[in-house]
């Protein structure tokens, strides 16, 4: 059974303002953060069945920069988490200063490596979620937070 449908009034633009492009779609911001950011994570060894380190290769693709860690005022920061277990002993590397008008605030461009400890709980493969706002000179994306496996 179908119910009927009225569509909703058109409104026109006033003139000499044209409409402005709708924003993109939430889930293609979010590709075009992926996009931007390629993740490495790496399992080492150690005696430590308990606690295993590792290293987390952040490459940011040219043009681009993230956040760092700490990241400035209001910003959100480029951070490792763990999955299953927690992680201890990060170590994220010092971010150079970037001024996009509003003051100089760290960020990592380029390559930056994250190294620490992730527990092991239920012997199932390691993941750590890694969080992180990609940004150009223009604009932010929105933040992401994407589970990587520590191989």
């Amino acid at each position: 059974h179908l119910l009927p449908y009225t569509l909703p009034p058109l409104t026109a633009s006033p003139p000499h303002h044209p409409a402005a492009p709708p924003p993109p779609a939430p889930d293609a911001l979010e590709e075009e953060a992926y996009e931007a950011v390629e993740i490495d994570a790496r399992l080492g060894s150690s005696d430590d069945d308990d606690w295993k380190p590792f290293r987390v290769e952040i490459a940011v693709r040219k043009g681009w920069h993230v956040n760092a860690h700490p990241a400035g005022p209001g910003l959100v920061a480029t951070a490792v988490a763990g999955v299953v277990g927690g992680v201890r002993h990060l170590r994220y590397p010092a971010g150079e200063a970037w001024d996009g008008g509003a003051g100089p605030v760290p960020i990592y461009r380029g390559r930056a490596t994250i190294e620490g400890e992730v527990e092991r709980r239920g012997g199932g493969a390691a993941s750590l979620e890694v969080t992180y706002q990609a940004c150009d000179d223009a604009r932010c994306l929105p933040p992401v937070a994407r589970i990587v496996r520590l191989r």
